[in-house]
Order: C-alpha cells, then sequence, then structure tokens
C-alpha cells in the first residue's frame, strides 16, 4: 500500500486489516473531506480515496447523515464542513446495537464542533 508523506495519521489503520466478525465502530474528528461525505463545495482530501477503499474491504459503512455539518467552520469563514465520522463494521450493524445518529447544536455548548451521538 503506498503511504503519503503527511497529511493524516491513519498509517497504522489503513495497514489493518479488521475481522469482520468483531464487532467495530470508528468513532472522530476526522478532519477529511471526501466524496461519500463532504459538502459538495469541498475540496477532496488527497488520501481520501485510500481510505474508503479501506472502509469498503473491511465492510464499514458510514453512520452520519447525508451532507450534514458536523463542524460549524472557524469565525472567519463560517464555512460548516463533515469532518467528525462514525462508521460502523458490518457486524456491528447487523447486531442491533447501532441506533440513529443524531446530530446537536444546542448539546456543543461553546465548541465548534456538532454533538453526534448514536447507539
Amino acid at each position: 500500500m503506498v503511504q503519503p508523506n503527511g497529511g493524516h495519521t491513519l498509517h497504522h489503520l489503513l495497514n489493518h486489516k479488521i475481522n469482520n466478525q468483531t464487532l467495530t465502530v470508528l468513532i472522530g474528528d476526522f478532519n477529511m473531506h471526501a466524496l461519500r461525505w463532504s459538502l459538495p463545495e469541498k475540496t477532496l482530501s488527497c488520501w481520501a480515496e485510500q481510505f474508503t477503499d479501506w472502509l469498503d474491504t473491511n465492510l464499514f459503512s458510514l453512520l452520519n447523515l447525508d451532507k450534514t455539518p458536523t463542524w460549524l467552520g472557524s469565525k472567519d469563514t463560517n464555512q460548516p464542513s463533515v469532518i467528525d465520522l462514525r462508521f460502523t463494521n458490518a457486524a456491528a450493524f447487523m447486531s442491533g446495537q447501532i441506533g440513529e445518529l443524531q446530530v446537536s447544536a444546542a448539546d456543543a455548548l461553546a465548541s465548534d464542533h456538532l454533538i453526534t451521538q448514536c447507539c
């Protein structure tokens, strides 16, 4: 697998094969733009295709609500983004233990990241 020289810290994850029978949820501030979840005007991250290929290989699905921002943007630009991402693999999804994702600005308090809850 070809690794970019910088820009992200996903190297370990991208070189790891997830056991498809182990219930797995990935949650984090990925600071990444990809066609699968980003708003239309965003520039795609150079490693996004590699990451989405890894997600597909490991049978992960995106839990985020379609094109719903999870970051409000900086005070200077006020351009929201979808960068806080939630993924689950098929085993976790099929277990029935994963509920619908909810995004809340009210619960975010002073943060510029919206609160996302699932399960």
